[in-house]
């Protein structure tokens, strides 16, 4: 028997609903009893953190990356869900590496990392460890609230703007045509992972773009100082903006990950 089926069984539901090929989940499962659940960001899919799943896999971890609800189809699709299906849908990516691994580490990446932070703390007894990429707990951008509010809940939302990159850019799978309805999930699940900030007792790395623009650098500080974690860590990366997994960073934020999970009982 399969021992992997069960994951197996949830992923191919997922490569069910999704529509562009290239965002279809992703599991690898390793050879140590050890693995990582990574999370990727709004409008985005497993194809987007892509560089730091193959680094994990090379050091022989487990991988999951699920797909988020509302992702890797359309951004009409994507208005059909929120906060509550996306920390859903990785909650559940989580038992199930739980009933196969020993100790799972959740990595989450953007919005990815706010869900994170909610595992860490309403799933203590699962999460080994959390590490966030440029997490947003607080965007602090009146311009962008203004935004989601002037207008009908599934208009597009303006001022999307492609990616910056220190190094090359690299191409990722994420809808340009952004709706109001998901941009105000976002800052829900944003605010859902400030208020649970103080729940959260399991080690903690918070890995932040100097050079952000989109996710301010105060974000690591606020998560930092609220968390309850007795070990917990900013990393501050200095070669990348957002998509730090993508630019010049993403080998370190790797390093970084494998580093402080070999640390965590």
């Amino acid at each position: 028997m399969n021992v992997f089926k069960s994951i197996e069984s949830c992923l191919d539901a997922q490569r069910a609903s999704v529509t562009i090929s290239e965002s279809a989940p992703v599991f690898v499962p390793g050879t140590k009893d050890e693995a990582f659940l990574l999370v990727h960001g709004w409008s985005a899919s497993p194809e987007s953190v892509r560089f730091l799943t193959k680094h994990l896999a090379d050091a022989e971890f487990g991988v999951l990356v699920p797909v988020l609800p509302g992702h890797g189809t359309d951004a009409l699709d994507q208005v059909r869900f929120g906060p509550v299906d996306w920390f859903n849908a990785a909650r559940e990516a989580l038992e199930l590496l739980c009933e196969k691994y020993s100790k799972v580490h959740v990595l989450g990446v953007s919005m990815g990392g706010s869900i994170a932070l909610q595992l860490a703390a309403l799933e203590t007894e699962r999460v080994t460890s959390t590490i966030t990429v440029n997490a947003p707990v607080a965007f602090d951008d009146p311009g962008f609230a203004e935004a989601v509010l002037s207008g009908p809940a599934d208009a597009p939302l303006p001022g999307w703007s492609a990616p910056m990159f220190m190094g090359d850019a690299v191409p990722e799978i994420s809808y340009q045509d952004r709706r109001r309805k998901s941009a105000a999930d976002l800052l829900s699940v944003c605010t859902l992972a400030r208020e649970l900030l103080p729940r959260i007792e399991v080690p903690l790395l918070v890995l932040q773009s100097k050079s952000d623009t989109i996710v301010s650098p105060k974000n690591a500080d606020i998560i930092y100082a609220n968390a309850s974690s007795k070990r917990k860590e900013i990393g501050w990366l200095t070669h990348s903006f957002h998509c730090a997994q993508l630019d010049i960073d993403r080998s370190r934020i790797a390093e970084l990950a494998l580093e402080f999970a070999s640390c965590c009982e």
